[in-house]
């Protein structure tokens, strides 16, 4: 391209000419190593082309203004969505938000979760800002700044988890108001998961090494944790993009990738050396990623069931969210083949009983509490959508602005949902009834 550029009017060849192609020739180049660089982040994880935009540094956490007085649906001066998108869904659906607030985050929220108590946010940013807010009064109750992006959150009643690309595992105890190391792994963490049966026990997705279950029970006195037991592989990489475990305990739901272990001397040739961990090649996508569950048992894991994708017995769709009813009975996933389905645990794979279109890929998907669980999904279509598994063709769908949805989370004891964005400096609280 800068050759044809330059050949349109031929320049006279003398040194100072030469140096300037060559300027030329060199700035391009360095923009094509940076592309090269984006596209090696999207192989590992979507990203919008507006995420890749120049960021200033992250500012000092400001709190809030007081959230204003519940009653007829409300929105922030800065909600992209309008007031008749707000009272359209408020009339049509069972799931009618009365109220929208955007909360001002210091970075990029990609990561989010309510305490089992809904008392508490934990949020985790691109720029490795780590926030704690009361759910009543958005106040900030703890802080951190950490190396590298925190992606993902994961919360029980009295520990919060944080994880991402810096392979260290930080959790903040309520009861000891203390935030700690918890664990530092040889990858990176993509997914975290509090157990349902057993709260104490966190399963750890890694971007490389599988699944660690480890158990937290002695963190909040300031104890080490402990593996419990893990699914991995000797002879390929497993990347654990998402995770979910059922309320019961009995059940663990994994989106995995295999990659293959290779393994090269110095002078490029195959060894029979243990490999050193490290992460695995990410220049392509490692085909299609896999749902399978798990059933846990005390110390040890076993698989039971496994569901791919497939259109003409050839898979070709990526799975990339997957999230457990609250009373365990349906597991609902979201991918690359923009739709959301609920399945059943069957014999020996996962039953497909109900699904829904969306405009494009499914990034997160996270199930609401009550007498009738609604599903809360986003992604690739800038939409936040609300899902009845009784009726699932008929969606509700709200603007969310312009941009990808990268996370959902719905609190387990207050009527509210919580969504972050990619290249928004901000969280999305919408409650959808009254306050208990």
């Amino acid at each position: 391209e800068v050759e044809n550029l330059l050949a349109v009017a031929p320049l006279e060849a003398t040194p100072q000419r030469a140096a300037e192609r060559r300027e030329v020739q060199e700035h391009f180049l360095s923009d094509l190593e940076i592309l090269q660089a984006k596209l090696l982040q999207i192989a590992v994880k979507p990203r919008p082309p507006s995420a890749a935009r120049a960021r200033e540094p992250a500012p000092p956490l400001v709190a809030p203004q007081a959230p204003p007085p519940t009653g007829e649906p409300t929105c922030s001066a800065d909600w992209p969505g309008s007031m008749s998108d707000v009272e359209s869904l408020a009339k049509a659906s069972d799931m009618a938000f009365k109220e929208v607030l955007e909360v001002p985050v210091p970075g990029e929220p990609l990561g989010v979760a309510f305490t089992s108590d809904g008392e508490l946010l934990g949020l985790g940013t691109e720029e490795g800002r780590i926030a704690i807010r009361e759910v009543k009064t958005l106040k900030v109750v703890h802080q951190e700044q950490c190396e590298r992006a925190v992606t993902v959150v994961a919360a029980s009643l009295d520990l919060l988890a944080f994880g991402g690309e810096g392979q260290t595992l930080w959790l903040y105890s309520r009861s000891s108001a203390s935030f700690f190391v918890a664990a530092t792994f040889p990858f990176a963490i993509l997914s975290l998961a509090f157990g349902g049966g057993s709260p104490d026990h966190l399963a750890v997705g890694l971007a490389g090494g599988g699944v660690v279950i480890v158990d937290t029970s002695g963190a909040s006195k300031g104890e080490p944790v402990k593996e419990v037991c893990s699914v991995d592989s000797s002879e390929r990489y497993l990347i654990a993009h998402s995770l979910s475990w059922s309320s019961d305990g009995k059940w663990l739901a994994a989106v995995l990738t295999e990659a293959e272990i290779t393994v090269a001397d110095s002078k490029g040739e195959k060894t029979d050396a243990a490999p050193a961990p490290k992460p695995p090649p990410i220049e392509e996508d490692h085909g299609v990623k896999v749902v399978r569950v798990f059933a846990v048992d005390g110390t040890s894991v076993s698989l039971c069931q496994e569901q791919v994708w497939e259109a003409a017995g050839k898979a070709t769709h990526s799975i990339r969210a997957v999230a457990f009813s609250p009373d365990s009975q349906l597991l609902a996933l979201g991918g690359d083949n923009c739709t959301v389905a609920w399945c059943r645990l069957g014999e020996s794979t996962l039953e497909v009983v109900g699904a829904s279109d969306h405009q494009a890929a499914v990034l997160a998907i996270s199930w609401t509490y009550g007498p009738r669980p609604m599903l809360a999904a986003g992604g690739a279509d800038h939409q936040l959508a609300v899902l009845d598994q009784a009726d699932p063709h008929n969606a509700k769908r709200m603007p969310a602005g312009d941009d990808w949805i990268c996370a959902i989370a719905t609190s387990p004891s207050n009527p509210l949902v919580a969504v972050c964005r990619y290249s928004y400096d901000s969280v999305l609280l919408l409650r959808y009834g009254k306050e208990p």
